[in-house]
């Protein structure tokens, strides 16, 4: 197994623990209650799961950090498909809910993610192929 696929399963495993501890919390307290500080808890015990998992497979790695092959540029380039589709219909989901609702601020707020993340990707295309060249 590679360097890659080894951090892609701790950064899976920290994710997982992490959505199911807070999700657990949020059924025993109810999706309409939340707060900066759970959200904040569950952000920074992600980051130390990952943190030691990665510590702990670059310790037991053979030093195959820095190498990629073609797969993993393959794997990469779908999984990027995979979760920008996932992702952007997530977000049209939001937009969908603001105006249903009528909760212009968060219609908005989708509808300027969407767009301006799409944006971003295009300019720093152009960009990276202004610089290749």
């Amino acid at each position: 197994m590679s360097f890659k696929e080894k951090s892609i399963w701790v950064m899976l495993l920290a994710m997982l623990i992490t959505v199911a501890t807070y999700g657990l919390d949020r059924v025993d307290s109810g999706l309409a209650q939340g707060s900066v500080t759970g959200i904040a808890a569950a952000v920074i015990g992600f980051v130390v799961l990952a943190a030691i998992g990665h510590g702990v497979v670059a310790a037991t790695s053979r030093g195959d950090g820095d190498r990629t092959d073609e797969r993993d540029r393959e794997v990469d380039r779908k999984t990027d498909m995979i979760g920008d589709g996932a992702l952007s219909a997530v977000v049209i989901g939001i937009l969908a809910y603001g105006m249903i609702q009528g909760d212009w601020l968060l219609a908005h707020i989708a509808f300027f993610g969407l767009f301006g993340a799409a944006m971003l990707k295009m300019v720093s295309m152009v960009v990276l192929y202004r610089m290749a060249s």
